[in-house]
């Protein structure tokens, strides 16, 4: 089941009316009722040993089964509703496909431990590691030149996806492979482009925006899809175009996690986008990183005294409260909402709070078509979260 907020307002569907095991047996039983009483006049004896009714109670159990095998297939042809591999069937008539996992990269400078006489060659596939064991292998053929002592390989991780990427430079210097008068080979950037396979809530909402590429116009929907495409872990793409600047386009993107991209996720998605079969000819295409927007959290919270026996739980459930506020603020676009936060430690517990920080304020969404101007909220710092006791009710 997605949970893409264009979906929001799309309510529920059943097949079956969200019929349960027990309903079954209900409807079976009273079937059977119906037709005895036409028959005798009377109400049929069903005991719950008689034969009779254990086998309705078979019967109403494999009309279940059936009607739970309808309930899934139904489920299986709507949007909202897919997931796995029927979802995957879904975009294939729109051309969409699930992004793959992808491997992360990152620079790898291989030093000789003197100019030498003739060219050093760097092989194709040479390995180099952490000290935690995460491998990268070369991408390709390189060669450290007479007189110099140096040169910049970009190398591959050796697994695929996420757990690769954020490491920073100085970090991969084990060299596995020996080659001759190398000294050694270390990282000079962090490694970044890994990737987990797409989300189906991801792959939702791309099939969602697909009927929008069709046109070659470069609606806002066509330059979110493509955004969208890049990579398995774009969490969230908005486009924008001043109107001070015709045919400008500005991508703010983010990773899974409210993760912010860095300078070479930045120039790859850009090359990507700016292909003219992603944009109209006479399109500029600027890929950016949304302005991150500062906030605190600061509140003093209360419980009532008939809570004060779950005290401890209270507490938890504010931490864990305080956590998932953190998770939806970071949000392309999302004003600051201290309001949010109380509805969270409401729902947690609380009787009351004295809060200091957030206060509420605006982020830009790119809605004011005047300046190319995104942001996103950050929290500065820990939280400041203090217990002040229990208060009659």
């Amino acid at each position: 089941m997605s949970n893409i907020t264009e979906f929001a307002d799309i309510p529920e569907y059943s097949v079956t009316g969200n019929l349960t095991l027990q309903g079954a047996r209900d409807l079976v039983m009273d079937i059977y009722t119906e037709n005895y009483k036409k028959v005798y006049a009377k109400a049929p004896p069903l005991y719950d040993s008689d034969p009779l009714t254990l086998t309705l109670k078979s019967m109403a159990m494999l009309y279940y089964m059936a009607m739970q095998v309808a309930e899934r297939r139904a489920l299986a042809a709507m949007l909202k509703s897919a997931e796995g591999a029927q979802l995957d069937n879904i975009g294939l008539p729109f051309g969409v496909k699930r992004n793959p996992a992808t491997y992360a990269t990152v620079t790898i400078r291989f030093t000789l431990s003197a100019a030498q006489k003739s060219v050093a060659m760097i092989p194709q596939g040479t390995r180099i590691r952490t000290g935690a064991g995460i491998y990268f292998a070369t991408t390709e053929y390189a060669q450290i030149d007479i007189g110099e002592t140096s040169v910049d390989v970009l190398a591959k991780a050796e697994e695929v996806g996420a757990e690769s990427n954020d490491i920073p430079p100085g970090v991969i210097d084990t060299l596995v492979d020996a080659i001759p008068f190398v000294a050694g080979a270390v990282n000079i950037d962090t490694s970044s482009g890994g990737a987990d396979v797409e989300s189906d809530d991801s792959l939702t909402r791309r099939i969602w925006l697909s009927p929008t590429t069709y046109s070659c116009a470069g609606p806002r929907d066509a330059y979110e899809f493509w955004a969208m495409s890049f990579r398995s872990d774009i969490e969230n793409a908005i486009a924008i175009s001043p109107r001070s600047q015709p045919c400008t386009a500005y991508i703010y993107f983010m990773l899974t996690g409210g993760k912010m991209p860095s300078e070479k996720d930045i120039s790859e998605m850009e090359t990507f986008m700016m292909n003219e079969a992603r944009r109209p000819m006479t399109d500029l295409v600027i890929c950016k990183a949304p302005e991150e927007v500062e906030y605190s959290i600061d509140f003093t919270y209360y419980i009532g005294a008939s809570s004060k026996k779950n005290a401890d739980i209270v507490q938890q459930n504010v931490a864990q409260a305080v956590q998932e506020y953190q998770d939806w603020q970071r949000s392309i676009g999302r004003d600051i909402n201290p309001m949010e936060l109380i509805y969270r430690l409401r729902a947690a517990g609380v009787k009351r709070v004295e809060m200091r920080e957030p206060a509420f304020k605006v982020v830009e969404s790119g809605a004011d078509k005047e300046k190319a101007l995104v942001q996103i909220p950050k929290l500065s710092g820990q939280p400041t979260v203090v217990y002040g006791g229990v208060e009659d009710d």
